[in-house]
């Protein structure tokens, strides 16, 4: 039989900061969601060749797409979606699984090859994975990436890490209470 176990000495402290992240977290998509307009979709021409997996819309102009194509890289569109680009051409790995922006950085992170970045709009890659935990077979699994006032967070098998220097090194936070399966 498995159990759950917490580990840890802050336990009080953490499951207050969990607590008060998740707050924030519901107050905000509160906020955002009584200020919204009505969405609308409509079809684009392309990116083609796989599926869709990620969507990233730069902030400083709308009209500015990315999107992950699981297979097939990284596609950018700078029309609103009118017409796309590969900039995978030195993308080690193609299968893009997230995609997220951060000033002049492009990070995607690539099923079991970690997270590559590129701060030439795709014209080269370099993988940005020092720290990150390495899973079975030697493979870097990131579930997510998001990223807050320059620090970014990926989330992966082993709990939550955090890089403060665009993704050069990164370190395992104790921000979240850590459960582990034990027999």
């Amino acid at each position: 039989m498995k159990s759950i176990e917490l580990e840890g000495s802050h336990e009080k402290a953490s499951n207050k900061n969990f607590s008060l992240i998740i707050s924030l977290l519901l107050t905000a998509v509160m906020f955002q969601q009584a200020f919204a307009a009505p969405l609308s979709w409509q079809s684009t021409n392309g990116p083609y060749g796989g599926d869709a997996t990620a969507v990233a819309i730069a902030s400083g102009d709308s009209k500015i797409l990315y999107a992950g194509v699981y297979g097939n890289g990284v596609y950018q569109s700078i029309d609103g979606g009118n017409t796309w680009i590969s900039i995978s051409a030195h993308l080690p790995n193609l299968y893009v699984e997230h995609i997220v922006l951060n000033k002049n950085d492009i990070y995607a992170v690539t099923y079991s090859a970690g997270i590559y970045k590129s701060s030439d709009q795709g014209g080269s890659w370099v993988a940005v994975n020092e720290g990150l935990p390495h899973g079975t077979s030697d493979r870097i699994t990131v579930a997510d990436l998001v990223v807050s006032q320059d620090t970014l967070y990926a989330s992966t098998f082993d709990g939550v890490y955090k890089s403060s220097n665009n993704g050069a090194n990164w370190t395992k936070t104790e921000v979240f209470p850590v459960a582990q399966l034990k027999d």
